[in-house]
């Protein structure tokens, strides 16, 4: 993934972990996610600056 869709990635999942009443289970994947999402955008971040 490239940075673009990657920051597209992290809007989606914060919009979805805002909107929705979500159960516990996918509430911790989408967080899981956002984290690993995060991580590999500040690393390619890095790299490209």
């Amino acid at each position: 993934m490239n940075i673009d869709q990657l920051r597209t990635k992290i809007e989606e999942i914060c919009t979805e972990l805002n909107t929705s009443e979500l159960e516990p289970k996918t509430r911790i994947k989408l967080e899981n996610e956002l984290e690993q999402a995060c991580i590999s955008y500040y690393k390619l971040r890095k790299v490209s600056a």
